[in-house]
């Protein structure tokens, strides 16, 4: 068995569903890395509003004084093979993740690369595109206000807005 760390949209049942089928999600914390928004998906055109600078959806970057909210999800072979087909955008990292039990398991992360297909797709300037940020605002609140709010608290634009600063002004 392979856990699969889940920190915007692969926190959402439904968004896991339409490739590997129904998961359990367990509420973990990632220490050691910062969530932004700063990666360009390489399926960009399925979300009509991306255009000019709506252009990012979520990504880690290490910041040792950092730590994110997320959950795992168990896959086998085939379910991690569907996952990276569909993510393009990202590379896998093997992780250790801690449970609300404070027991630490290994992870996979999914990390922005910096290129695909010969072009930059990170850059700080992008900002949240629409439509994928409310189905990540979604996800976080079906785990309750309380992962909710540390879910803004610990996510970002590109360029450092908190999260909880920037839904102000959308």
């Amino acid at each position: 068995m392979t856990y699969v760390i889940g920190y915007a949209l692969f926190m959402s049942p439904d968004a896991i569903a339409r490739t590997i089928g129904d998961k359990e999600l367990i509420v973990a914390r990632l220490d050691g890395y910062k969530r932004v928004f700063n990666l360009r998906p390489s399926r960009w055109q399925i979300y009509p509003s991306a255009k000019n600078e709506y252009k990012a959806i979520a990504n880690v970057k290490v910041e040792s004084n950092h730590s994110i909210n997320c959950v795992i999800f168990d896959v086998d072979v085939d379910e991690l093979e569907m996952l990276k087909i569909r993510s393009k955008s990202y590379n896998t990292k093997k992780v250790n993740v801690t449970l609300k039990d404070k027991r630490k398991v290994e992870a996979l992360l999914l990390i922005g690369k910096k290129k695909l297909h010969g072009e930059d797709i990170i850059d700080d300037d992008f900002l949240p595109i629409p439509e994928y940020l409310t189905k990540c605002l979604n996800a976080a609140k079906a785990f309750g206000d309380r992962f909710y709010e540390e879910w803004l608290n610990t996510t970002f634009t590109g360029s450092g807005v908190s999260f909880r600063e920037y839904i102000k002004t959308i």
